[in-house]
């Protein structure tokens, strides 16, 4: 009985530490002085994600005031920070107890079951924030993002399990790698990583018409152009296919648009 009541207040005590380091509700965003616009020994680079996150009641800082962007975060703490970006702690306040976060979270996909206290890694971010862009579908084929097997040269040390959404966040440019060109897959995140990824997942936007021709890829420039143009279309959804072969009805549909376009006249 003694060993119930302990681990019920040890449990108490664990949420009451997280609910203040990760508040659910922000009604005032707050300012930290170790993550400061303008000062590049302050992790000034984060500045915006962080300040976003703390005006949407995502994530807070510490109890002494402080963001602690070099902190590693846990499991169990990105799980709640997933129920509330996604806006289902709104819903059920209970998700915001670390552990009924966590399980929620496997339920979803976001992470996979395991220990919820161990330190997050960056493919474990990249699995849980996928899910956030809404165009993410877990059942893609890794052959839809082009380019990503060159992109890492640890590549084949990412698991499998999380091999598509390392693409996925990489082809749309939410997550990158090291600058020695490792994506690091078991490395544990720190916060103002994690502030960084989570920003340009929840304010991520198509801001290119096909999907498999983002603006990394070397012909992204001139497929827009003759897309706005009206010369050429997608072959289904917004997949424009760029390694697809073209027959020569369909080059002749692409001349034919462009000599309307400059009402040629045929001798």
């Amino acid at each position: 009985m003694k060993v119930k009541n302990l681990t019920r207040v040890l449990s108490v005590a664990l949420t009451l530490a997280f609910l203040a380091a990760f508040p659910p509700f922000a009604a005032v965003a707050q300012t930290f002085g170790d993550v400061v616009e303008g000062d590049w020994g302050k992790y000034t680079w984060a500045f915006e994600a962080v300040d976003y996150l703390s005006n949407e009641g995502i994530i807070g800082g510490r109890p002494d005031g402080t963001f602690g962007p070099g902190g590693k975060i846990l499991r169990m703490e990105m799980a709640v920070v997933m129920c509330k970006a996604t806006g289902d702690a709104d819903k059920d306040s209970a998700l915001l107890i670390p552990e009924n976060g966590f399980s929620y979270a496997v339920s979803k996909g976001w992470m996979l079951p395991g220990d919820p206290s161990a330190y997050l890694t960056r493919q474990e971010t990249a699995l849980a924030v996928a899910y956030l862009v809404d165009i993410y579908d877990p059942n893609a084929v890794l052959s839809d993002f082009d380019g990503f097997y060159d992109s890492y040269s640890d590549y084949d040390q990412i698991d499998e399990d999380y091999l598509l959404a390392v693409g996925f966040g990489t082809h749309i440019g939410v997550i990158n790698g090291r600058p020695d060109g490792l994506f690091d897959p078991g490395g544990e995140i720190i916060r103002a990583e994690l502030a960084v990824v989570l920003h340009r997942a929840l304010t991520w936007e198509n801001s290119w018409q096909f999907f498999d021709v983002p603006p990394s890829h070397w012909a992204h420039e001139a497929v827009e152009y003759l897309y706005a143009e009206g010369i050429v279309n997608g072959r289904f959804g917004n997949v424009f296919d760029p390694l697809g072969g073209t027959t020569r009805a369909e080059m002749a549909v692409l001349m034919c648009r462009r000599l309307k376009q400059i009402k040629f006249e045929p001798p």
